[in-house]
């Protein structure tokens, strides 16, 4: 998932970003949580992630980098 995600964000490509979630999506919903409600979490965090690379990917790459060091 994370090279998928950081091709597809290091493009700027946001159709591709979306491919990604929607794909992640299919998958999360094959799985089975310990809490019904964790399953809305995990979507919600990957959903949220997708919208900041689509945002403002450069910035996220300079976060990175900061924490790298």
């Amino acid at each position: 998932w994370t090279e998928r995600l950081r091709e597809a964000a290091s493009n700027n490509n946001t159709h591709a970003l979306r491919d990604v979630l929607n794909h992640f999506d299919s998958i999360l919903k094959t799985k089975k949580f310990s809490f019904s409600n964790d399953e809305e979490v995990v979507r919600g965090l990957m959903t949220k992630l997708i919208h900041q690379f689509c945002e403002d990917w450069s910035g996220e790459v300079k976060k990175q980098n900061v924490m790298r060091t």
